[in-house]
């Protein structure tokens, strides 16, 4: 017995007009439209379009096409949260090292020139950062005063991620008498449970 069960639409229709009206549906949906850009007359595009939406494989593949998409969506949607998520919990201490230096320095010229030995801190980038680390900088440059490294802006992150979670109404940040949501419930949307 087969281990593999063959899902409603899963398989391209074997008619290339009807597969090209089931993706033509699915970005607008309207039947005209994806009978027209199926290739079918104008003038009898309607009909076609509702004749071929009543066709069981052709509903089949709809939907199926849909549950696609919908999980894309989903899988979109996470993504941008975990990347807001990211941002926002960004350190800098995890991009570069704080290094000692002892340089010597050459005081005053000529015979009244003297060494001296001066101490400061020096920024150096880690060479084992992963992409998420690399995510998390605006950018990078060598300035007068060594290197200088820029961070995305936090506190926007975090906004992005409240208000991909539901938890900002947009234009207040929310309301006053709601409560932050738990981590158990932030780590629930995110795994696309329903949270009580």
């Amino acid at each position: 017995m087969n281990s593999f069960t063959k899902i409603p639409g899963q398989t391209p229709l074997e008619n290339g007009r009807h597969e090209r009206f089931c993706q033509e549906y699915c970005i607008h949906f309207n039947k005209t439209r994806a009978a027209i850009n199926a290739g079918y007359s104008e003038k009898t595009a309607r009909q076609i379009g509702y004749k071929l939406f009543t066709k069981v494989d052709i509903y089949d593949r709809i939907q199926y096409l849909r549950q696609i998409e919908a999980q894309d969506y989903k899988n979109y949607r996470v993504s941008l949260i975990r990347k807001s998520l990211l941002l926002a919990n960004a350190n800098l201490e995890e991009i570069v090292n704080l290094k000692k230096v002892r340089r010597r320095v050459a005081v005053g010229s000529g015979k009244n020139q003297k060494y001296r030995y001066i101490q400061f801190q020096e920024l150096e980038v880690r060479d084992d950062l992963t992409s998420d680390d690399w995510q998390t900088v605006s950018s990078i440059k060598q300035g007068k005063d060594g290197i200088e490294i820029k961070q995305h802006d936090a506190i926007a992150a975090m906004r992005l991620a409240g208000q991909f979670l539901g938890m900002l109404d947009g234009e207040t940040g929310g309301s006053e008498d709601e409560l932050p949501p738990s981590h158990e419930k932030i780590m629930s949307l995110l795994k696309g449970e329903k949270a009580g």
